[in-house]
């Protein structure tokens, strides 16, 4: 364990000093280099093995609900077993709990196993590789998830080739291509924080992207956004739910408007509200649709042309376990795609909504999803920053972290400490914060035993407490 901590601060410098370099270059090699990105994914991900399963998941549409309960349920006895017989952690789970893996027979059974928490992944990480897989198969990847913690897991190349599958498969449902240019608007921080002339975008030719900077959407700032939209023209709009608002506000707000038709809008990473949604029509005349799932793959739930959310039952074994708000239910998963490192009955940290009604195909409809919903912080140009869980995506000796700001120009990152965590960490985490907050920001660093959560029991990655006159 020891030697993999040591392991993966090398990969944080080495990452570190990457970006360093990345920002350091001219502008056309930062596009070069996202180009070849693009391209190596393209190659890899987007081959015909991909292109294979997303048929073969389009397909699955025309099912019955018999056939995809039956199709559900036989995989869930096939992982079940999988697990049982060459992980270690559930090995001795069975084992200890006496139960029989057979018994497992499906959705309803499942919750003859106790749910599996974060800090548990965390923390037994390495007993949840399955050892029926050579380690050239492994690729280790990182998330932040709602807890604001980093968290290490493993997948392969076949279960994120599925992944994304099934997210092309809600793309196909609603006309949208592959290939079909995009404008993407995320928190990667593609375009360095301190820049303060366009361009505010960059250009991953391979994939058709157009990458703009969520960090830079200002007032001073968005008319250049525009500028470059109605200039390129890009059909699709791809982003968190805050930054897309945070645009179609700065429309409505300012009289500018894109000069060209917009067809589609997704959203996903976080909740959506209605508000939100009623913003962005009225701002690009096209009604956003959204996708919720997470890296972990434990659930999905896509939006059909007909409105509805509807789980997809054949990609992952989802549950909704009640939760301590009336009405509402916690997200429970079972990551069916990954047997290389499964997560049976995972806690996501999310909450939704569901019905009792499903779809002909016997795909459950989910009423609302909730979670994924942060403040913002404001930084001294009025410019808002939103979803900065990446602050923690690598921080994995870090339990739970929330950025706070009470003040303007100050923020303060609350940090409850792993058992690991050293100076170093710190270090790191302040450092990968200048860079996505800015130099300019007073960074402080707070260490709790936890972080306090909401009513409804949700850990915000950001919380502002600015009066509303200083928003």
């Amino acid at each position: 364990m020891n030697n993999w901590i040591r392991d993966e601060r090398h990969m944080a410098l080495d990452r570190e000093a990457l970006e360093d370099i990345y920002n350091r270059v001219p502008i056309w090699f930062q596009n070069g280099a996202l180009s070849a990105y693009g391209l190596h994914t393209r190659l890899t991900r987007y081959n015909k093995t991909f292109f294979r399963e997303l048929d073969v998941l389009r397909e699955r549409d025309t099912w019955s609900a018999d056939q995809t309960i039956a199709y559900r349920d036989g995989r869930i006895r096939q992982f079940i077993q999988h697990c049982a017989n060459t992980v270690p952690y559930y090995r001795d789970l069975f084992r200890d709990l006496k139960i029989d893996p057979r018994e497992i027979t499906g959705l309803d059974t499942l919750s003859l196993l106790p749910i599996l928490d974060r800090t548990t992944v965390r923390d037994r990480w390495q007993e949840l590789v399955s050892d029926a897989f050579p380690v050239s198969a492994q690729q280790v990847k990182f998330t932040s998830g709602t807890s604001g913690a980093g968290l290490r897991y493993v997948s392969t190349l076949a279960s994120t080739q599925e992944q994304w599958a099934i997210w092309w498969r809600f793309r196909y449902a609603h006309g949208i291509r592959f290939g079909t240019e995009c404008a993407m608007f995320r928190s990667a921080l593609l375009v360095p924080l301190d820049r303060t002339e366009p361009p505010f975008w960059r250009r991953n030719h391979a994939m058709r992207e157009i990458f703009f900077s969520g960090n830079h959407m200002s007032p001073r700032y968005l008319p250049f956004y525009i500028e470059e939209m109605n200039r390129r023209g890009p059909p699709w709009i791809h982003g968190f739910g805050s930054t897309v608002t945070t645009l179609a506000s700065f429309i409505l707000e300012s009289g500018l408007k894109l000069d060209y038709p917009v067809r589609w809008i997704t959203l996903g990473s976080e909740q959506v509200y209605p508000h939100q949604i009623e913003k962005i029509e009225a701002a690009f005349g096209v009604r956003p649709i959204q996708i919720y799932g997470m890296t972990e793959a434990v659930a999905n739930v896509s939006e059909a042309p007909d409105g509805a959310l509807y789980v997809d039952e054949d990609f992952a074994a989802t549950e909704f376990v009640p939760a301590d708000e009336a009405g509402t239910c916690d997200v429970v998963g079972t990551n069916l795609s990954n047997p290389i490192f499964p997560l049976v009955r995972y806690r996501v940290g999310d909450l939704a909504v569901p019905t009792d009604c499903q779809s002909a195909n016997g795909r459950r409809i989910v009423s609302r999803l909730e979670g994924r919903s942060d403040d913002y912080i404001i930084r001294p140009d009025g410019s808002r920053l939103g979803r900065l869980d990446i602050l923690f995506r690598r921080m994995v000796n870090i339990r739970e972290a929330q950025i706070l700001q009470q003040r303007p120009g100050e923020v303060r990152l609350r940090v409850a400490k792993g058992k690991d965590f050293v100076a170093a960490d710190e270090a790191a985490l302040l450092s990968v914060a200048r860079k996505h907050i800015g130099g300019d920001m007073d960074i402080q660093v707070d260490y709790v035993d936890a972080i306090d959560r909401t009513p409804s029991g949700k850990l915000l990655h950001v919380r502002s407490e600015l009066a509303r006159g200083q928003l």
